[in-house]
């Protein structure tokens, strides 16, 4: 369609995989702590073996947004 990136559309993704940084335009990306969401994700479901109530459980894990040109980012610092 001829559209450009970051020029006439901006494109984010999530999970910061290693080529997000390599390709060109760099790839703006949501990093996901991996390890972290593993280790919930198991504690979690310990904690239902143990306590089998149904009540919905609500957790908050820290991402980080990682803004590089894909975003725009070059036009939001020449300003």
């Amino acid at each position: 369609h001829g559209l450009r990136v970051p020029q006439d559309v901006a494109i984010a993704s999530i999970d910061n995989i290693d080529v997000a940084a390599m390709i060109r335009p760099a790839l703006t990306t949501v990093n996901v702590p991996k390890r972290q969401l593993g280790q919930l994700a198991i504690q979690s479901l310990q904690s239902q073996k143990t306590f089998s109530n149904d009540s919905p459980v609500s957790m908050v894990i820290p991402t980080e947004l990682i803004i590089r040109d894909s975003c725009g980012s070059k036009k939001l610092t020449d300003s």
